[in-house]
């Protein structure tokens, strides 16, 4: 069982990654530390730097295109998105483990409106839909807006957190890892730089 815990005088861990997060770390480390921690999963299956980061924050993701926000509470799409050192659009959750990315994300914020975040799958396709959490005045997202998830504000104050990036990135570079390593290490930079305490842990595709 994954202990979903905030403010309850454990220490607490999040675990930042792909599927190898998702299926692994957060139980593994229950029953290696025991019941003295909590540990959240927030591995997401088939995800790249670009998701995994945007999750954490380290590196916000970006709205594509202009979005029409309406007034009311009422869902609408948000389409792939997008960071820097990657021109091409992503998916906040890829295909598996679309709960532990709904719970990081959700309520996200962009220009200063909050918005419920929910995930849906259907033939291997995620679909997301945004929700004002409080109707207001309809207004329009201009592209490269930020996206900052919920997890810059759960999970990052009294939580050690662990980051797993780089595995399914690899396919796109042709295994070349030396010349996508940079890429890898400097979005992991990226989300140390928002890290506030002294304990982390960086585990890699590396020598």
């Amino acid at each position: 069982t994954i202990a979903r815990v905030v403010g309850n005088g454990l220490t607490n861990i999040v675990c930042i990654g792909d599927s190898i997060t998702a299926d692994v770390y957060p139980a593994n480390l229950l029953t290696l530390l025991g019941n003295t921690y909590g540990v959240v999963n927030s591995g997401v299956g088939s995800a790249g730097i670009q998701d995994i980061s945007a999750r954490y924050g380290g590196v916000p993701g970006l709205v594509l295109n202009d979005l029409s926000v309406p007034a009311a509470t009422t869902g609408f799409v948000l389409p792939a998105i997008n960071n820097k050192n990657q021109t091409a659009s992503f998916q906040i959750a890829p295909r598996f483990n679309l709960a532990n990315a709904q719970d990081a994300y959700s309520p996200v914020l962009i220009d200063n409106e909050s918005f419920n975040l929910v995930l849906t799958e259907s033939g291997g396709v995620v679909t997301t839909t945004l929700t004002r959490v409080t109707a207001g005045t309809a207004f329009t997202i201009k592209a490269g807006s930020k996206i900052y998830p919920a997890s810059m504000t759960k999970y990052r104050n009294n939580f050690t957190p662990i980051f797993f990036m780089g595995t399914n990135n690899v396919a796109d570079y042709n295994f070349d890892l030396p010349t996508y390593t940079p890429t890898i290490i400097s979005y992991h930079k990226d989300n140390l730089k928002l890290v506030t305490t002294s304990s982390f842990l960086v585990l890699g595709l590396f020598n």
